[in-house]
């Protein structure tokens, strides 16, 4: 028997052997065991047995096999891709998924008890995603993390309600580009209960693949009027004016749509109770102090406070605060 089967034999064999009560399971496996459909097999199995929470991760091969990029496309497809059953994949209260390319056909007479979605580098089409959101009617979390999953859908179809029970939302955003200011304003219409809004606004620095200048230009030309009036020509919607709690910004730049967003939600946001920004390391001294000026504007909610933080390798390094940060700009 080779290593691999080893390896799910020995998943399979935990699993089936446990037999007291087991909340939660999380599983970092193989991809071949996409391939042979056993990451089903095992949700299944967990869902037999009253787990509630989930966690599953497929082995990046290029980590584990040098000759991975040898293989056929059409083999790396399968063994990246979860062809998960509606039924399975809300059948658990808290689900995290990552490393996958993921495929559900949600369907709404599937009893739903799914609260909390976590996708990390998963890739699914825009209509798989607003379905599962549309139809997990008890969802209240959801954290996106390095996936670009808000579109709208080819189908044509309205994203009107399907954030409708969100409580929490996590997500990847480079707010600095029109079009994510523009999904980012009709995601908070949509969110009539969000209370928890968390933007790693540093997505192309993540990725590595972030070139200079290029989202700064002809920013205005979709837009017809100056960018610094999109947010004052917005209306107010129920989650910004009732709902809406905390906002923890990453990689914050102090450009001019990230600092005209946050100064909507000061003078906007009437149940606020903290403001979150870290400012991204490479962040320049103009850029800050623009930010900082923000704290002088009126706050709508007498029980708001705003945090300001040092980019995270300066917090590592020197631990230092925001005033001794930008002394060293």
């Amino acid at each position: 028997m080779d290593v691999i089967a080893e390896a799910s034999m020995l998943i399979s064999s935990v699993i089936d052997a446990n037999f007291s009560p087991l909340k939660s399971c999380m599983i970092r496996h193989l991809a071949e065991s996409c391939v042979s459909g056993e990451v089903v097999e095992w949700m299944r199995k967990l869902m037999g047995k009253g787990v509630r929470e989930i966690s599953m991760e497929r082995e990046n091969p290029n980590d584990l096999n040098p000759y991975y990029r040898r293989i056929k496309h059409d083999l790396k497809v399968l063994g990246q891709t979860l062809d998960l059953p509606f039924e399975v994949f809300s059948g658990f209260e808290v689900l995290e998924l990552k490393d996958y390319y993921l495929k559900t056909s949600p369907f709404i007479d599937t009893p739903q008890i799914l609260k909390s979605i976590t996708f990390n580098s998963v890739g699914i089409s825009p209509y798989d995603l607003q379905g599962i959101l549309s139809y997990c009617s008890s969802l209240e979390n959801l954290t996106l993390e390095k996936c670009n999953l808000i579109k709208k859908s080819p189908h044509g179809s309205n994203i009107g309600n399907i954030f409708e029970n969100l409580v929490t939302l996590c997500i990847d955003l480079d707010l600095k580009e029109v079009k994510n200011v523009i999904t980012l304003s009709s995601t908070l219409e949509s969110c009539h209960h969000l209370k928890n809004l968390e933007i790693n606004n540093q997505v192309n620095d993540d990725l590595g693949n972030h070139i200079v200048g290029v989202n700064d230009q002809n920013e205005d030309d979709c837009l017809p009027f100056p960018k610094h009036l999109f947010w004052q020509r917005r209306e107010l919607c129920e989650c910004i004016d009732h709902q809406l709690k905390t906002l923890y910004i990453r990689g914050f730049k102090g450009k001019e749509f990230e600092v005209e967003f946050v100064k909507y939600i000061i003078m906007n946001a009437g149940a606020m109770k903290r403001i979150t920004i870290q400012f991204a390391d490479n962040c320049l001294w103009d850029e800050v102090i623009a930010t900082i000026c923000l704290l002088s504007y009126p706050k709508a909610s007498a029980n708001l406070s705003i945090i300001l933080k040092p980019g995270t390798e300066y917090m590592e390094i020197v631990g230092g605060s925001i005033k001794e940060w930008v002394s060293t700009l």
